[in-house]
């Protein structure tokens, strides 16, 4: 039976962020927070020092393969919280059962918590959306009768 997470559109968390949690730990909490405040300002499309983030991870003794993987996770839970209109605190309850440690989940939820307003924003406007039909032009013909269909009918 899987579980369902509010944050990932109760559905249950995906396989990869699982094993994301994981090298997630190994950052200090601190690093979390100065991590996750970057990954919020890229949504939101600030600039981010990529730089930055790759010392603060290569410090943790994470690849670079592991950084990019633990940013990507940390992307996708905040892009996924502000779309599903997650609050901080189921929030931070669900990112704990997943096995996030307390420290980095206070962390996670903070950035996320400062900024969810302008990220929902930011998500809507980046929504799939159709324009709204703003005025229909037609006109139907339809010939009775031609000369030209008499032709045809005498040939076949």
């Amino acid at each position: 039976q899987k579980m369902r997470f509010k944050c990932f559109g109760d559905m249950d968390a995906p396989d990869w962020i699982l094993s994301e949690i994981a090298v997630l730990s190994k950052i200090s909490s601190v690093r979390i927070k100065i991590l996750a405040s970057q990954v919020v300002g890229g949504l939101l499309d600030q600039t981010v020092d990529v730089a930055k983030m790759r010392k603060l991870t290569s410090d943790s003794g994470l690849s670079v393969g592991d950084t990019h993987a633990a940013v990507a996770a940390l992307e996708h839970i905040v892009s996924s919280a502000a779309r599903f209109d997650c609050g901080e605190g189921v929030m931070e309850n669900e990112l704990q059962q997943l096995g996030l440690p307390k420290e980095h989940t206070l962390a996670l939820c903070r950035a996320f918590g400062a900024k969810r307003d302008a990220l929902r924003t930011q998500m809507a406007s980046r929504s799939l959306r159709v324009s709204r039909l703003g005025e229909v032009k037609w006109r139907v013909d339809h010939t009775l009768s031609s000369s030209a269909s008499s032709a045809l009918k005498a040939s076949s």
